[in-house]
């Protein structure tokens, strides 16, 4: 009877080792064959913003916009795509979305983006259009991944989630 008993729970835990292994060599197959997600590009974020897709800024209006000076023009060559939104008559309002080569390069895009945003902030003090200035001094930078995204806008705080949403995959 001790014997029979014996071999019983033998048996019963070669059984659960065996379903464990299955188990764990089926969720391990199943990680192997899944493909990363894809990353949304800087043109389908906009329009999930804007409800269409802007022009596209010429390479030298991105060179002028972002660089500190004629004498040191910003390398464009860090970045992969781009979107941008600025309106002409509103100063004060502009969006900018960067995907980048690789993610080691995102301080260098957002040296870029805050010359821009000094620049704004430049303009708006200049013309003294004290809400045009206050948009642009609440301007902020961030970053997720390989991507770094600027916002100068009212509603700043729901054009963020929008971006962020988007490459999260939400």
């Amino acid at each position: 009877m001790q014997k029979n008993k014996k071999t019983n729970i033998l048996n019963l835990s070669n059984i659960i080792c065996i379903i464990v292994i299955i188990s764990l060599s089926v969720f391990i197959h199943s990680c192997e064959k899944r493909e990363p997600a894809s990353q949304p590009e800087p043109n389908e974020i906009m329009k999930k913003i804007t409800g269409t897709i802007p022009e596209k800024i010429s390479e030298k209006e991105i060179t002028d916009l972002y660089s500190e000076s004629k004498n040191n023009p910003v390398d464009l060559s860090k970045i992969e795509k781009y979107s941008i939104i600025k309106n002409d008559g509103n100063s004060a309002v502009e969006i900018g979305i960067f995907k980048l080569y690789d993610k080691t390069n995102s301080e260098y895009v957002k040296k870029m983006a805050q010359t821009r945003i000094s620049k704004l902030q430049s303009l708006n003090s200049k013309i003294k259009n004290t809400d045009m200035a206050k948009i642009t001094n609440d301007a902020e930078i961030r970053s997720y991944g390989n991507y770094v995204y600027y916002v100068s806008h009212p509603q700043k705080d729901k054009i963020f989630k929008i971006i962020e949403d988007a490459l999260r995959g939400v």
